[in-house]
């Protein structure tokens, strides 16, 4: 997007957190205030199998959310995968973290850390930034060798000729629109190992988090358990191309 607001106060405030903000489809306190119940349980499921089907084990393993919001990532991690988990993010929702016990790092410590990580994630992080090569680079530089960077966000490839009905292109706050082929040049211009994408194991659970949002329904239930999602995932990620974002390593 061009000159986009980056006064970020004024977008990300806690209006935005409870899905009065630019973004209406989200509602990071309730997430926050409902943990257990959420149906981001299947996202951070599906972020989580994908880890471990690239790395094994994570019993031990150094991870870092780089835009880790409330810290709902984190906090499921450390519960359920005895991992060392630590998020990056700025602005209010730190706080949040802060207050569920979760590690998080400042920039000024980043020196301290250089290729300290097993695993970094940024999920729906690289659409908000207006530099994302830049962030890009910083996330290199924090990865292990041969670790894992697990990212999401929209490919706007099947909407290249119909950006305006793409729900997901929402200029106040997604500035940085990507597809596969720019994705692969974004990685290894920032020396970021590249392999070709694919369904990989932990999407199906990251597709039904993203269908169950859309539907407005907040918390897992009966009904929703129901639906044969290991098809219908594979039908949204046919329309959406979400599988065929190339996977980076460190």
């Amino acid at each position: 997007m061009d000159n986009p607001e980056t006064d970020y106060s004024l977008i990300y405030d806690i209006n935005y957190y409870q899905g009065a903000g630019a973004d209406t489809s989200i509602d990071y306190i309730y997430e926050y205030e409902h943990f257990q119940t959420t149906v981001r349980n299947y996202e951070w499921q599906g972020i989580a199998a994908v880890a471990s089907n690239f790395l094994k084990d994570l019993e031990g393993k150094k991870w870092l959310d780089y835009g880790c919001g409330t810290g709902g990532l984190l906090r499921f991690c450390e519960q359920n995968h005895k991992v060392e988990m630590f998020g990056f993010d700025q602005g209010w929702a730190v706080e949040r973290a802060q207050a569920a016990g979760m590690r998080i790092l400042e920039e000024e410590t980043f020196e301290s850390h250089l290729h300290s990580f097993d695993v970094i994630t940024a999920i729906e992080v690289l659409e908000h930034c207006y530099d994302p090569i830049n962030e890009l680079r910083r996330i290199r530089s924090l990865l292990k060798p041969g670790g894992l960077f697990f990212y999401t966000t929209g490919n706007s490839q099947p909407f290249e000729d119909k950006i305006l009905d793409w729900t997901y292109f929402a200029p106040e706050i997604h500035i940085s629109l990507f597809q596969p082929r720019t994705m692969v040049y974004a990685l290894k211009s920032c020396g970021f190992k590249v392999e070709e994408g694919y369904f990989i194991p932990g999407l199906e659970n990251l597709i039904r988090y993203k269908v169950l949002k859309a539907l407005n329904l907040k918390d897992v239930n009966m009904a929703e358990r129901c639906l044969p999602w290991k098809a219908l995932a594979h039908v949204v990620d046919k329309k959406y191309q979400i599988s065929a974002y190339p996977i980076a390593r460190g």
